[in-house]
């Protein structure tokens, strides 16, 4: 008997798992926007920070044909919006992509509501300031934390906890 209910849960969670990313999740604590050539960093990313307890969004089936309006609604809701900022961005200038839409809208909400939620995790590889890269203005004056794809996330969020002490 005990044996049938671990299996059954078991199974639940998996399965709410995988709906989770089916659609942009509402008031999550951190929402992380990346290029898909980026989707390794952002999963890194992901899987440190809900390691900490936090829940945590990003777009890992590559969804493309799910409405604006879900992408807006879960920035508009989400209480740290992290997109990833990397040379990788430089492959899909000519294209049009939900990361960039995802940016536009953040900075909406950033300035209209005048909340500070915007935090850049940026390549250290990447010149911010090519002009190739077409990152919004007001993207480049927010606050950034460097990275290199190398980097241990887990030794990152210890040194971000010690910084907060």
């Amino acid at each position: 008997m005990v044996n049938e209910i671990i299996m059954r849960i078991t199974k639940r969670i998996e399965k709410d798992e995988k709906l989770k990313f089916e659609l942009p999740q509402n008031n999550v604590d951190v929402y992380i926007s990346h290029s898909k050539f980026d989707v390794d960093v952002a999963r890194k990313l992901y899987d440190s920070l809900t390691s900490l307890g936090l829940n945590v969004w990003y777009n890992k089936e590559n969804l493309s044909d799910i409405s604006l309006d879900d992408f807006k609604n879960a920035i508009r809701t989400a209480k740290v919006f992290l997109p990833i900022l990397s040379d990788k961005i430089n492959k899909e200038i000519q294209v049009e992509t939900i990361y960039r839409h995802e940016w536009t809208f953040a900075i909406e909400v950033a300035y209209s509501l005048d909340r500070k939620f915007i935090i850049p995790l940026v390549n250290r590889d990447l010149d911010l300031y090519c002009e190739r890269v077409h990152i919004p203005e007001k993207l480049l004056r927010c606050n950034a934390l460097s990275f290199s794809v190398d980097d241990d996330f887990d030794e990152f969020d210890e040194e971000s906890e010690e910084e907060e002490d």
